[in-house]
């Protein structure tokens, strides 16, 4: 085989892989919207009619975190047992910080990653970054990779109280989906090579 024929080859199956399609995303997260109770999650979230779409037919999970001086505690949990083929994934979630409280803080989502079906086992986690601004819903998304040996994840809401007084946030509409169209890099981050295809022919 010619230097430029294995070239050709090589394009084509690119192309072909190229035109596979796309993979429609599911959504892992069991009562994602809050719509009339917190059914689904654990923790001590209760449910609220503050609505990140003003639906009045919807709600949110919140907490007041009442604790003495700075302190973050997850009120709103839920442990989803991940598929082995599916490497990457979206996550997201909205949260809302009222002006005016005795304490200041922030909400954020987290991902805590377990190496176990059934989040017992604790591997690692990962926070998305939260924006300060007040009286407003925030949305923090992310694409990711779950780590290697992973087999559960815990979606987690978190209050994060600053010094002393109560402190309440809201959190609604979350989101844990497969990404099938992640890239993987050269050094296999997650430790899988399920979704790859290899073709290895050299130059004859």
């Amino acid at each position: 085989m010619t230097r430029s024929m294995f070239i050709l080859q090589t394009v084509l199956i690119l192309m072909m892989t190229a035109v596979a399609p796309p993979a429609i995303a599911q959504n892992l997260v069991v009562n994602p919207n809050f719509d009339t109770d917190t059914m689904g999650w654990d923790g001590p979230g209760l449910h609220d009619t503050n609505d990140v779409d003003f639906s009045p037919t919807s709600g949110s999970s919140t907490y007041v975190n009442t604790s003495a001086g700075t302190a973050g505690f997850s009120f709103a949990l839920q442990c989803i047992t991940l598929d082995a083929a599916d490497v990457g994934y979206d996550a997201s979630g909205w949260t809302y910080v009222e002006s005016g409280q005795l304490a200041t803080g922030y909400a954020k989502v987290s991902l805590l990653w377990y190496t176990d079906p059934m989040c017992a086992s604790f591997l690692s986690a990962h926070s998305f970054p939260q924006s300060s601004v007040l009286d407003s819903w925030e949305r923090s998304a992310g694409q990711l990779f779950k780590p290697h040996m992973a087999q559960s994840v815990k979606v987690s809401a978190i209050n994060q109280k600053i010094g002393p007084g109560d402190f309440q946030v809201f959190f609604d509409a979350m989101t844990f989906e497969p990404n099938h169209d992640m890239i993987f890099g050269a050094s296999f981050e997650s430790g899988s090579t399920a979704k790859w295809t290899a073709v290895v022919q050299g130059p004859s």
